[in-house]
């Protein structure tokens, strides 16, 4: 049923909700991001997403990457998850937040994807902060750091202190 999924997903990914108009007017101190994702079709189907990512790298067995410690990302994923970390094919935070709960399964099966787009992730230009903060304060709520990934998001937890800081 895999081609199937797949093409449910991709469907899905393109409905409209949430709109930027919606996180607006609910966002902010009304509901945060991550709850926003979980009442919206494409925050679900996000969800949906890493879930199949997670589903395919389980039943392909063990393919790692010849000289690397990294398993090879399921390549109608990798090419979704790049769309939604492009700006101007996704606006939405609440989708951000999402990224930020799976952090940790996208850097198991693919550290080096993760290194290279952590930029994408965590943008650092002021126009995109709620970008940054939906999916950092996901990730800190959701996952647990650990050794290799806290060493990659050492920048990130800098940032966070820097904030709190402020």
């Amino acid at each position: 049923f895999r081609e199937a999924v797949w093409s449910l997903l991709t469907t899905l990914l393109e409905d409209p909700d949430p709109t930027k108009e919606y996180e607006a007017e609910f966002g902010g101190e009304n509901m945060d991001y991550v709850t926003i994702a979980a009442n919206s079709v494409r925050g679900e189907t996000m969800h949906g997403v890493f879930r199949y990512m997670i589903w395919c790298a389980r039943h392909a067995g063990p393919p790692e990457v010849k000289g690397s410690s990294s398993r090879v990302m399921v390549p109608e994923v990798q090419s979704a998850l790049e769309k939604r970390l492009n700006p101007k094919s996704e606006y939405s935070a609440a989708i951000r937040s999402v990224f930020g709960i799976y952090l940790p399964s996208m850097f198991y099966l693919n550290r080096t994807w993760v290194e290279n787009h952590l930029q994408q992730i965590f943008p650092s230009d002021a126009a995109a902060e709620d970008w940054r903060i939906a999916a950092w304060e996901a990730y800190l709520e959701y996952c647990k750091p650990y050794g290799d990934l806290a060493s990659v998001l050492q920048p990130e937890y800098l940032w966070s202190v820097q904030r709190v800081a402020q």
